[in-house]
């Protein structure tokens, strides 16, 4: 409808990590979301499941994700949004490398006030939290959370028209 629209994909997913003696991984990729948007509310909710060949210091790994947004209009120049998502990941098999398991969770606010015809100013607050097991006896260096405090303002002036008509 024009308020509510649902969005549905899912299929194998082949993933090779570029590792010696890695075979490639097989899976099911699954992305499902569903989003309102109303005259003074917007909301969504999503679901990812799919896998990546690996960055950094870790390999390939399979990723289930969780991610759920929604924010009100009030007074015409108030807005509010909030924000969560859970994330958890877990290694594909690789020759010699033990597997880990990440679980990450982000919350976040954010309340914004129009001032001016283009001026308007806003406040933010974002936490996360990650923690991972591991199959060895490693220093743990993934795990813990941080925050994030933002203040700011936003300047957009309407658009401005050169040459002719």
């Amino acid at each position: 409808t024009r308020k509510l629209g649902i969005n549905i994909a899912a299929g194998p997913q082949w993933t090779s990590v570029n590792a010696p003696n890695s075979p490639q991984s097989t899976s099911l990729f699954a992305d499902a979301s569903a989003a309102y948007a109303g005259r003074l509310a917007q909301a969504s909710l999503g679901y990812v499941r799919s896998t990546n060949g690996g960055f950094g210091v870790t390999g390939g790994a399979l990723s289930d994700g969780v991610e759920f947004a929604a924010g009100r209009t009030f007074a015409v120049v108030w807005n509010c949004s909030f924000s969560s998502a859970y994330t958890r990941s877990s290694t594909l098999a690789i020759a010699g490398i033990p597997s880990s398991t990440f679980d990450t969770v982000v919350v976040g606010g954010q309340i914004s006030r129009a001032i001016a015809r283009s001026l308007s100013g806003y406040a933010s607050y974002t936490l996360e939290r990650q923690s991972t097991s591991s199959s060895a006896g490693a220093v743990d260096v993934f795990s813990g959370h941080s925050q994030v405090v933002g203040f700011g303002l936003t300047y957009s002036p309407s658009a401005l028209r050169i040459g002719r008509r």
